[in-house]
């Protein structure tokens, strides 16, 4: 469903009450890897019937391109430590 043949995929899912999140982490974003992203999602939501309320990418690197393709499809791209905002503390 997500590469056109049986392999393993690593889904990282976060569930906060009702509230379902699908993650990725990366060391930089591409436009295909928004794509990848979003078939692992809805692999998720196939095999385990939740509805993701959201996306979130996690990256200190994001194409251009890539941008443009997570904003439309409303996919949140944290890629600055100003991103994670009160989770983060100054020592």
């Amino acid at each position: 469903m997500i590469f056109g043949e049986t392999t393993e995929v690593e889904i990282d899912v976060i569930i906060i009450g009702d509230r379902t999140i699908v993650r990725e982490i990366k060391s930089s974003v591409s436009k295909g890897d928004v794509y990848i992203f979003m078939k692992k999602a809805a692999f998720y939501t196939h095999i385990s019937g939740r509805k993701v309320d959201r996306l979130l990418m996690i990256t200190p690197y994001i194409d251009d391109c890539a941008r443009v393709d997570a904003d439309k499809h409303q996919i949140v791209i944290c890629d600055s430590i100003s991103d994670l905002g009160p989770m983060v503390r100054k020592s």
